[in-house]
């Protein structure tokens, strides 16, 4: 089983809190150091795997494409699939196609997002992983080239082996949404699907889903 309470580590001053803790503490450690530069503070969560979540501090120029490179990178990426942000009604994807009845992620956040706006992004249309986010407020950093920087993240839930209650280090893509997908490294060596169908345990709301490895 995962923990029961979320927490995470705090990139700004490496402490630990709870996720209902995270919003206040990250606006306050950001405010007791020296800053120059209004950045737009983010929480990301997967939509129907909350345990697992990000604040970030993106630069208001920085483009739909640039925070969903970001979001592949730390969460997402296995195959180059499609993807695509959700806000107020308007769909914007990662790549274009002729008949697409969408817009392009070359649109910077300043000209969309406005603090306490809700909106969605999705990757794959086939295995989908959906993620929630919020626009919460804005901070202030010293300057940073980065366009998004990681302010928090949860920490890894830990899962129990359904063989044996060891720790599970493995996931049964065939199995996913069953009792006996969570296996430790000796129980999947017996498992009847196969080592094909096994994928590692990650800290990211796509374990277990396409080719995705962490």
């Amino acid at each position: 089983m995962s923990r029961r309470v979320s927490r995470g580590i705090c990139s700004i001053c490496s402490k630990e809190f709870a996720k209902n803790q995270m919003t206040r503490h990250v606006t306050a450690c950001a405010h007791s150091s020296p800053s120059s530069e209004t950045r737009f503070h983010l929480i990301v969560e997967g939509s129907y795997a909350r345990n697992y979540w990000l604040h970030l501090a993106v630069k208001p120029g920085t483009t739909l494409a640039d925070l969903d490179n970001f979001l592949r990178g730390i969460w997402l990426e296995c195959c180059e699939h499609l993807s695509a942000f959700e806000i107020d009604g308007e769909q914007y994807l990662s790549s274009l196609y002729h008949g697409a009845e969408a817009r392009s992620m070359a649109i910077s956040l300043h000209r969309i997002l406005y603090p306490g706006i809700k909106f969605t992004h999705t990757y794959d249309f086939g295995t989908s992983t959906e993620l929630s986010l919020r626009f919460v407020g804005t901070l202030e950093f010293a300057p940073e080239k980065k366009k998004v920087l990681l302010l928090a993240r949860n920490l890894a839930p830990m899962f129990d082996c359904t063989g044996c209650g060891e720790p599970a280090t493995r996931l049964c893509s065939e199995c996913s949404w069953q009792d006996e997908a969570w296996l430790c490294d000796d129980c999947s060596l017996e498992h009847e699907c196969g080592e094909d169908m096994l994928l590692p345990i990650v800290n990211s709301p796509r374990m277990g889903q396409c080719a995705y490895t962490g």
